[in-house]
C-alpha cells in the first residue's frame, strides 16, 4: 500500500490528493472540521498561547511572561485563525476544493463553532502551573530575568 489516502476520501475531506494532504506552500492541509480548525489556531499562534486545565485559564505570552489572557486575546486569535482559511481556500487545486474550503471558512465564523476551536485547542498546549517557576532562583522583571545565584540580568 503506498500510504496515501484514496482519492475520493481525500476529496470529501477538502484535501488535496496530489499533494498528500500537503498545500500549494507546502504546509500540512487541515481537516475541515473543529479539530482541523484548532490545529490551525495553534499552528499559528501555538508559541504564543497555553491552557493551564488546573485554573481553567488561557495564558498569553507578552513577549516577558506568561500572562493570564483577561481581555479575549484566544478569541481574536481565534477569530485570526478563521479568517485565515479564506487564504486557504485560495490554494485549493481546482474550483470545488476552493468553494468547499471558503464554505468551511464561513461557517468556522460561527460563535458555537469558535468555541469548539477553542475547546478543543486546550489540550494542544497544556502547561501546568508548576512549570510556570520551575526555577526559584530566577526573577522575572520588567527589563529581563535576574539569575539570583548568578547577579546577572538576562534578556526574556
Amino acid at each position: 500500500m503506498s500510504g496515501r489516502m484514496p482519492e475520493r476520501f481525500r476529496r470529501d475531506l477538502g484535501m488535496d490528493p496530489e499533494t498528500n494532504g500537503r498545500g500549494a506552500s507546502g504546509a500540512t492541509a487541515r481537516h475541515l472540521t473543529d479539530t482541523g480548525n484548532a490545529e490551525r489556531l495553534i499552528d499559528q499562534h501555538g508559541d504564543d498561547l497555553r491552557y493551564v486545565h488546573p485554573w481553567g485559564k488561557w495564558l498569553v505570552w507578552d513577549g516577558g511572561r506568561w500572562k493570564p489572557d483577561d481581555s479575549g486575546e484566544i478569541e481574536r486569535r481565534a477569530r485570526s485563525t478563521v479568517r485565515a482559511i479564506y487564504a486557504e481556500a485560495s490554494d485549493g487545486s481546482d474550483k470545488g476544493e476552493r468553494k468547499a474550503i471558503a464554505r468551511h471558512a464561513a461557517g468556522s465564523e460561527s460563535r458555537s463553532r469558535i468555541d469548539a476551536m477553542i475547546a478543543l485547542a486546550r489540550s494542544m498546549v497544556p502547561v501546568a502551573p508548576d512549570d510556570l517557576d520551575a526555577d526559584p532562583m530566577a526573577l522575572n522583571t520588567l527589563n529581563g530575568t535576574v539569575d539570583l545565584e548568578a547577579g546577572v540580568l538576562r534578556e526574556h
